[in-house]
C-alpha cells in the first residue's frame, strides 16, 4: 500500500453501528425529557472524569442536582429479554438471535458515581449531599425479569 493510500485510509469515516445510533439518540430524547420537567435542578449531560487508578476518563450519561441531593443516571438502551444475577451481571438476550453479556455493567455504573462523589466531598468538604444512582431502560421493547436480586 502506498503512503497516500494508507493516509486516505485512516481518514476515511466510518457509518457507527445502528445499536450505538439508536442508544445516542435515546440519550438525547431522555435528557429533553430531564429538561422539561427537572424545575430548578441543575443538568449536565455526558460528563467526563479522570479515573486515576484505570487510567483513562470515564463519562456519566446524566447528572441532576438540586441543593440536597446529586443523581447519576446511566441509560441503557437495551432490546430484548434480560436476566440479572446477584453478582452484578446482566445477560441479554437478544430479539433477532443471540445472548451478550453485560458482566461488570453494574460495577463500572457503581465506580462511575464513586469517583464523581470523591471528586465532589473532596473540593467540597462540608457539603451534606446525598448521592443516589439510577439506571434508565428505555426501550420500549425491553423484557423485564420476574425478580431482580440485590445488586451489589
Amino acid at each position: 500500500m502506498g503512503r497516500f493510500s494508507e493516509f486516505f485510509s485512516r481518514r476515511k469515516k466510518f457509518e457507527p453501528e445502528g445499536h450505538v445510533v439508536s442508544g445516542r439518540l435515546a440519550e438525547f430524547r431522555l435528557m429533553k425529557l430531564t429538561r422539561a420537567v427537572a424545575g430548578n435542578a441543575l443538568v449536565l449531560e455526558g460528563i467526563r472524569l479522570p479515573d486515576p487508578e484505570e487510567g483513562g476518563r470515564r463519562e456519566i450519561d446524566m447528572v441532576i442536582a438540586t441543593k440536597n441531593e446529586i443523581l447519576f443516571v446511566e441509560q441503557k438502551h437495551w432490546s430484548g429479554r434480560f436476566e440479572v444475577f446477584e453478582d452484578g451481571e446482566f445477560l441479554q438476550h437478544r430479539n433477532k438471535g443471540g445472548e451478550h453479556s453485560h458482566a461488570t455493567v453494574a460495577h463500572r455504573i457503581a465506580r462511575k458515581a464513586r469517583l464523581l462523589e470523591e471528586i465532589h466531598r473532596e473540593r467540597y468538604p462540608d457539603n451534606e449531599m446525598s448521592f443516589h444512582v439510577l439506571v434508565a431502560m428505555t426501550h420500549p421493547r425491553l423484557e423485564w425479569p420476574e425478580k431482580i436480586p440485590k445488586i451489589p
